[in-house]
């Protein structure tokens, strides 16, 4: 139980830490690309975002499920290749 709380709080620092960047880099790329650069990115990037969270998600899904038909015929080596 204890690797579930450190992995947990791991990911909070991560995601905290994810959140400060993202609210600081906007100041200086407005002052790079002036106001009207910035309000065509906050236009486009929730769509850019969308898009880019679809189109990976399939990629984890086809990994585990290559993973778990190795490991049903008991291949640990072929398992231990499809996850690298």
């Amino acid at each position: 139980m204890g690797n579930v709380w450190k992995g947990a709080a791991a990911l909070t620092a991560a995601t905290l830490l994810t959140k400060l960047l993202s609210a600081l880099y906007r100041i200086p790329y407005q002052n790079m690309v002036g106001d009207v650069g910035f309000y065509i990115y906050q236009q486009v990037y929730p769509i850019y975002g969308i898009v880019v969270a679809l189109s990976l998600t399939g990629y984890p899904v086809a990994i585990s499920k290559l993973i778990a038909e190795r490991l049903a015929v008991r291949d640990e080596a072929g398992a231990a290749a499809v996850g690298r």
